[in-house]
């Protein structure tokens, strides 16, 4: 087979586009829990509530700028009340009422006034407001209860532990990026005066090199069929119930990283130029790997404060789908999920991105244009959309520098795993 790595390009861009649309399509509103960033910051507020009064009001304040649904306007209300009171939210239920809220929204609004003016609610109204408005609607139907009542601790417990969570994550992120600081100083440093100075030269260039590229192509059209076309095909055409197990279709699109064996590759270069291969021991890779993720913590900061912004500037959900069902889904969609972030898409991207392409850019290109091209299209390819490319991208930089420095993907699959396992500990434990 001759080599066109024109063609190749030309497939890997069509395909990205195909994963990059479901990215760019409209704004995701939370569902029967609530927008996820809505449900973890009115959780967030409830639970400092309950120490610091003037403080829960301040983050009410701060996420009164986010909501945009009319669900959503309903949820807040709720919050209000739990936050700043009775006369709080008997005004901003007048407040939404005079804006004309849809039908099903002017009923909640009717529901939650009867609650917080001490009339009789009805007990269809009630099981209709939690059935519209979940965890939103207990905080407001078990507000007179006494704290000690177990109904009103279920309802308040998981502010409590979300208030916590953000305390944990806050200190751990202000704690890691110092000691990432310092260590990303140490390491330029010593970069600097040894070796590793020339960021625009390429490797040589060998034959056979594009069956990298192909590799890419390969593993994309199988990841479209297998981990979008084949479960759209089980729950439409099969009658199967959706769910976070459709995921595990994904698997099936990990056999084209062998693609490059059947272009000619020996055993021998297939490990070398994808990073598999154990480095100086898998121990000390993967400590390589800690470490490396703790010194790119001011990186991935810039990153989350540029995505911040232009997701704020956007107007657009920058989340994962996946955080939504962990919201939402049983003990064996988190399972499944768990496994999905932290072993699937780091074995399985990494060997592709900064296995597979990132060693085909190195024999046309530098270091430093071959981490950055890997990293935007890593970051593209993701379903959070572009908002969510800046600190996709930072984090994606540091792989590749990983790889760079230690030749093996031991240490990118380690960190990899680390802060998708980080982040959907987090993320479970602030939303359910």
């Amino acid at each position: 087979m001759r080599e066109r790595p024109w063609l190749w390009w030309s497939l890997v861009a069509a395909l990205a586009a195909v994963h990059l649309v479901p990215a760019l399509a409209a704004p995701r509103e939370g569902g029967g829990g609530g927008a996820p960033q809505m449900r973890a910051m009115a959780r967030y507020a409830v639970g400092v509530s309950r120490m610091d009064q003037a403080r829960g009001i301040e983050l009410l304040q701060a996420l009164e700028g986010d909501v945009a649904s009319w669900r959503d306007r309903v949820r807040f209300a709720a919050v209000e009340g739990e936050v700043a009171g009775v006369e709080a939210v008997l005004e901003r239920i007048a407040e939404l009422r005079e804006a004309g809220p849809p039908g099903p929204e002017a009923r909640d609004l009717d529901a939650l006034e009867a609650v917080y003016a001490g009339r009789a609610l009805g007990d269809d109204e009630r099981a209709r407001l939690r059935r519209r408005h979940g965890w939103f609607a207990d905080l407001a139907l078990t507000r007179d209860f006494d704290a000690s009542d177990p109904r009103r601790r279920e309802v308040i417990a998981p502010a409590v532990r979300t208030a916590a969570a953000f305390s944990v994550a806050a200190i751990g992120a202000l704690g890691g990026l110092v000691a990432g600081v310092v260590l990303l100083l140490t390491w330029a440093r010593r970069r600097v005066r040894g070796a590793w100075t020339d960021l625009l030269r390429p490797l040589p260039r060998r034959e056979g090199d594009t069956a990298l590229l192909e590799t890419v192509g390969v593993f994309l059209a199988a990841l479209l069929v297998a981990g979008t076309l084949l479960p759209l095909a089980f729950v439409r055409l099969l009658g199967a119930s959706a769910g976070p197990w459709l995921y595990l279709f994904s698997w099936l699109a990990v056999p084209a990283l062998l693609w490059p064996l059947g272009r000619g590759f020996d055993r021998a270069r297939w490990r070398a130029d994808l990073g598999l291969h154990g480095g100086a021991g898998l121990l000390r890779e993967a400590w390589c790997g800690v470490v490396g993720y703790v010194a790119a913590l001011p990186l991935l900061a810039v990153g989350f404060a540029m995505s911040a912004w232009l997701t704020n500037a956007l107007g657009r959900d920058a989340s994962h789908p996946l955080v939504q069902e962990v919201a939402r889904g049983s003990v064996f969609d988190v399972v499944v999920l768990y496994s999905m972030a932290c072993v699937w898409a780091p074995l399985a991207e990494e060997a592709v991105f900064r296995g597979a392409l990132y060693r085909y850019l190195r024999g046309v290109r530098g270091r430093l244009a071959s981490g950055l091209f890997t990293a935007l299209l890593f970051a593209a390819l993701h379903p959070q959309g572009l908002g969510a490319v800046p600190v996709l991208a930072s984090l994606a930089l540091a792989f590749a520098l990983l790889r760079e420095w230690r030749g093996s993907l031991v240490p990118c699959v380690t960190a990899h795993a680390l802060h998708n396992a980080l982040f959907v500990t987090f993320a479970i434990t602030a939303l359910r």
